[in-house]
């Protein structure tokens, strides 16, 4: 009976040893510790549809345009420049940045842009952008190895600014069922991905070679924390250094005149939405789908919730 009590008491010793979280990486004062509400589903760009998967993966992955929030125009990323066909308006063509890497040193080049497009619209993949993207592109092609040509049904005027779709890597996700190997996510963003232990932490490191330079903070550490308060005493205790989005709005007046605390609000062109189930018997009446839309209280929610949405920093 002792032998089997001191068993049991290794075992239970040897799955807390597996289970122990590994050290943040760096050092304090190069590493930037970002608490998050909810893990994220998929790094993936072609799957990215919740906005904690999206924060994350565009660190690791870049587009070929990035959006200004303030002025809503399209800012060159992976591409270096654009053009519309004078002669048909349905054709752009995209240069790209020269000697732009992947996070594993190959060479990024226009047929990973065209391999991307092509997947996300490709119903075997079942990426959820997959529809609006085919109902516009006809045609994605490599004009050389650093110019790209989209070929589209017709003119249409947000083109330019639905090109932030993440570009993924065609030498490992296409020997790999279009889909990136298990802990493995290979991209062009500024940050390259280190590991994810669960659904508690994710680990970037800064790419040395970051078409717009090397980033200034080496580390960043994504932890996932449900509860707000314990996020708010992660922040308060230094554990953790931002947190964005993830306050109540009751909360933010008190938080901003915190001494140790930075309280920061931006514009945002992010979009909160209430998807109802047509299916279901009972919203399938359209007079309770009107009394729903009549009941919310819309100025109430922006005047409280949606003007009061801040990043926190330490």
């Amino acid at each position: 009976m002792r032998l089997t009590h001191a068993l049991f008491i290794v075992f239970i010793l040897g799955v807390a040893a597996c289970t122990h979280e590994p050290d943040l990486p760096g050092l304090a004062h190069d590493r930037l510790v970002v608490v998050i509400e909810d893990p994220p589903r998929n790094l993936d760009p072609r799957f990215t549809t919740d906005a904690t998967s999206m924060r994350v993966s565009r660190l690791i992955f870049s587009s070929l345009v990035s959006v200004d929030n303030p002025t809503l125009r399209a800012r060159a990323e992976l591409a270096s420049g654009w053009e519309q066909d004078r002669a048909d308006p349905r054709v752009w063509t995209v240069d790209l940045r020269r000697d732009l890497k992947w996070h594993d040193g190959t060479h990024f080049t226009a047929e990973d842009v065209v391999y991307t497009y092509n997947s996300v619209m490709s119903p075997e993949l079942g990426s959820p952008f997959r529809e609006p993207y085919q109902a516009n592109i006809a045609k994605v092609e490599a004009v050389d190895s650093y110019t790209v040509r989209f070929h589209l049904y017709a003119p249409y005027a947000t083109f330019l600014t639905d090109l932030v779709l993440g570009i993924v890597p065609q030498h490992i996700c296409a020997s790999n069922q279009d889909r990136f190997p298990q802990g493995r996510y290979v991209g062009t963003g500024p940050y390259r991905f280190v590991a994810r232990h669960g659904e508690r932490r994710i680990d970037l490191e800064a790419f040395s070679e970051a078409f717009d330079g090397v980033p200034k903070i080496k580390h960043v550490v994504f932890r996932t924390i449900k509860d707000e308060g314990t996020r708010l005493l992660a922040l308060l205790g230094g554990s953790a250094d931002l947190m964005q989005n993830g306050v109540s709005p009751v909360l933010t007046s008190v938080l901003n005149d915190h001494p140790d605390l930075e309280v920061s609000f931006a514009p945002s062109i992010s979009f909160t939405y209430v998807a109802l189930n047509l299916r279901d018997p009972g919203l399938a009446d359209q007079g309770v789908r009107q009394a729903l839309a009549l009941a919310i209280p819309r100025q109430r929610i922006i005047d409280t919730h949606l003007k009061n949405r801040a990043t926190l920093a330490t």
